[in-house]
């Protein structure tokens, strides 16, 4: 018989997000199941919910094979650990010698439109226009400047006009 003791009350919401909880199972059940309920390793961490945070994607057509990925392997609602704060960066792409940040709380419905559209047109030109404050950092994946409902992606460095990457 095997006994696991763990110091944080999971039931309680304080500090205890909903992926580190997922994790935590996933780890049990690896580590403590029977043989026979073991599960196959998944290609993404967290237990294949959210894309790693920090990963970075080299261009357009990368990112889509990253994208279709993660719409085969999880059903999660966003691409990262949304916690207590989704507007931070989680995955970044190179594109053109720019660096785009797209947050945690870009939302799988999003990611679909945009594979969806990129697959007929995977080299299309983004547009970057002037995000709430002023800044030149609002990147649209696609060319004109209709934004793509639940995609939260920045420059990370402004540019001094809206344009095209």
């Amino acid at each position: 018989m095997r006994w696991v003791g763990w110091s944080t009350n999971l039931q309680s919401s304080f500090r205890v997000s909903a992926a580190f909880k997922l994790q935590l199972a996933e780890w049990l059940s690896v580590h403590c199941g029977p043989p026979e309920a073991r599960p196959e390793p998944s290609g993404l961490p967290g237990a294949a919910r959210y894309l790693a945070r920090g990963t970075r994607v080299a261009g357009k057509r990368a990112l889509v094979a990253v994208f279709e990925a993660w719409l085969r392997q999880s059903q999660a609602p966003t691409i990262g650990d949304v916690g207590s704060f989704g507007g931070r960066p989680w995955l970044l792409i190179d594109i053109s010698g720019h660096e785009v940040a797209l947050n945690a709380d870009t939302k799988r419905a999003a990611v679909e439109a945009f594979v969806r559209a990129a697959k007929a047109e995977p080299d299309r030109q983004w547009c970057v226009v002037a995000n709430r404050r002023g800044r030149v950092n609002k990147v649209l994946p696609h060319p004109d400047r209709n934004p793509l409902p639940g995609w939260y992606a920045y420059l990370s460095r402004p540019l001094a006009a809206e344009g095209a990457i």
